[in-house]
């Protein structure tokens, strides 16, 4: 009799923590699940983010190779132009029929080769910008990336620990039960004797 009564306590007390330990897991799980759904969409906008700034790198890159060829061509023709006012100079004749062109060319030449620097340069720094953006940007995507794998490990690890302690908790909680017998078990064996 005492022998079924032990066999009793302990498959109740298996049961309740083993109900324990399920809920446990299914909550580590739901946790994990919730950290993850986040982190996903951190990484989706991340992401996002990464191919708008790398169309702005294509674009900036673009904008600077253009401005260095404006800018270039811009003082290659305020040098043709000094030279061939020089020339028309030198020659006696600065009012000849091409001192007009000359002289209207350099006034366009000089405020285009300003804007052309400037622009130049703009794109330059939007360039250098636009490049720490993307470098900035991947480090974030591979720490989403290692946080989602973490995660992962962690809720693994978590899981083997609750079901260690509870299955050691458990066994405790039997022999515990088992060597200190309650009211009711007494009351039962009692009756049973009678």
């Amino acid at each position: 009799m005492k022998n079924e009564m032990k066999d009793v306590i302990v498959e109740e007390t298996n049961q309740c923590y083993e109900a324990q330990i399920s809920e446990l897991r299914n909550e580590l799980k739901a946790t994990a699940a919730a950290e993850q759904a986040l982190n996903n969409i951190r990484l989706c906008n991340l992401q996002q983010a990464l191919n708008f700034a790398r169309e702005d790198l294509t674009r900036d890159e673009t904008t600077k190779t253009h401005s260095l060829w404006y800018m270039i061509a811009s003082v290659t023709v305020f040098i043709a132009s000094l030279v061939f006012t020089s020339l028309a100079i030198f020659q006696g004749d600065p009012f000849s029929k091409i001192a007009p062109i000359v002289s209207s060319v350099l006034i366009t030449a000089v405020p285009g080769i300003f804007i052309m620097v400037k622009l130049s340069l703009d794109a330059i720094v939007s360039v250098t910008l636009t490049r720490n953006r993307i470098v900035v940007l991947k480090l974030m995507v591979k720490e989403v990336q290692l946080s989602n794998a973490n995660i992962t490990k962690e809720v693994l690890s978590l899981l083997w620990e609750v079901a260690e302690t509870s299955y050691n908790e458990s066994h405790e909680n039997v022999w515990h039960e088992l060597q200190t017998p309650s009211r009711r078990h007494t009351s039962y064996a009692t009756i049973h004797h009678k």
